[in-house]
């Protein structure tokens, strides 16, 4: 990147802008720039997409921190996410479900939920509801119970 000065009564003035936003969490998961991906991710840390997922981002019952999933300007998920917080930069075609923050700086398309707060600068062709903190915690309680063979088994017995 290129960067332009311009010098105006004895002050530098940068006139570049930043490429990337800012994001200020560690990611211990990254789906790069050249790799596309697709199935259920069940997440125990903070994921990065550079790249391209088909199918579910959750968090897993054993994650034991607030978790973050970050789409790139590159990045690019079709299916569902149900995270704590997703920043979206790049493009989401499904349900995006955040139990606690939503920042749309890029295009997302579907349905989208949000527990605590949402931002959108970007581009939104998606339901957008603000989910209450009892149906978060009862997510959570309802997907703790279904990472259990046993109950899955019995879940699924039941809705034949």
């Amino acid at each position: 990147m290129k960067l332009f000065r311009r010098k105006i009564k004895d002050e530098v003035v940068n006139t570049a802008k930043p490429s990337v936003p800012q994001v200020d969490v560690h990611f211990t998961s990254i789906i790069s720039e050249d790799m596309i991906s697709n199935g259920v991710l069940l997440l125990r840390s903070n994921l990065r997409i550079d790249g391209t997922h088909e199918g579910s981002i959750l968090k897993s019952a054993e994650a034991n921190q607030k978790l973050t999933v970050f789409i790139s300007p590159t990045g690019c998920v079709k299916g569902e996410i149900h995270v704590d917080n997703i920043i979206v930069d790049g493009s989401v075609e499904g349900v995006s479900r955040a139990d606690g923050d939503l920042h749309i700086r890029g295009k997302c398309t579907g349905e989208a939920y949000y527990g605590n707060d949402v931002d959108i600068t970007g581009e939104l062709s998606a339901k957008l509801v603000k989910t209450s903190l009892e149906k978060v915690i009862l997510n959570h309680a309802l997907d703790s119970t279904l990472n259990t063979s046993e109950n899955v088994h019995a879940l699924s017995k039941r809705s034949v």
